[in-house]
C-alpha cells in the first residue's frame, strides 16, 4: 500500500503520492479507517484489503476512535481531525464545565515536586483526580502529544489540591 508509519501516533500510517495526494489510514486493534484525497485511493485499499481479510465497509465517516473527521477538502489535500466533540462531553462528566480546551497547552513553569507536598487529596477527591489525569493521558496519546510532558509529571505524584489545580488548569 505504500504507507509509512507516522512519528506523531503508532496506529496512523501515511502516503503522500508523487501528485500529492493524502492518504492515511488508523488502525485500532480490529477497527481501521482509510481517508484519502483521491477517491480511487480508497478503492484501491478496499480492494487490496479484501484479497487478504473479510473486511465490513461502513461508508463514509463522521468520527472513528472518539475523533470527529470533517472539513475534507481534496483540491487543498487537507483532512481535518479533531476531539472537540469528545473532549467536551469528556469535560462534561469530570464536571469541569468552566475548562475548554486551548489550541496549544500553556507554558508553564509549574512545580510538580513542589505541589505533591500540598494538601492530599483522598476519597471522591483523589478519585475525581485521576479521572481527570487517566483522561488527559488518552486525550494527550490521542491528539495532543504536546501535552504529554505536563500530563505525565502529574502521575507521578500522589494527588494533592494542588496538583488537582495543575491538572484543572
Amino acid at each position: 500500500l505504500g504507507l509509512k508509519s507516522s512519528s506523531i501516533a503508532d496506529c496512523l500510517r501515511i502516503r503522500i503520492s508523487p501528485d500529492n495526494d493524502l492518504m492515511l489510514m488508523v488502525v485500532q486493534v480490529d477497527d481501521l479507517a482509510g481517508f484519502s484525497t483521491n477517491e480511487s485511493d480508497i478503492a484501491d485499499l478496499k480492494k487490496r484489503l479484501q484479497e487478504k481479510w473479510t473486511i465490513t465497509d461502513n461508508g463514509s465517516l463522521n468520527a472513528f476512535l472518539n475523533l470527529q473527521i470533517e472539513d475534507m477538502w481534496p483540491s487543498a489535500n487537507v483532512i481535518h481531525l479533531h476531539a472537540t466533540v469528545s473532549f467536551d462531553r469528556c469535560l462534561d462528566t469530570l464536571e469541569l464545565t468552566d475548562v475548554r480546551p486551548r489550541a496549544t497547552p500553556a507554558t508553564h513553569n509549574f512545580d510538580f515536586a513542589k505541589a505533591s507536598h500540598g494538601t492530599p487529596l483522598t476519597g471522591k477527591d483523589a478519585k475525581r483526580y485521576l479521572s481527570i489525569v487517566f483522561s488527559a493521558l488518552w486525550f494527550g496519546r490521542t491528539v495532543a502529544p504536546s501535552a504529554m510532558k505536563a500530563v505525565c509529571s502529574l502521575t507521578r505524584y500522589a494527588p494533592t489540591e494542588e496538583l488537582m489545580a495543575a491538572a484543572i488548569h
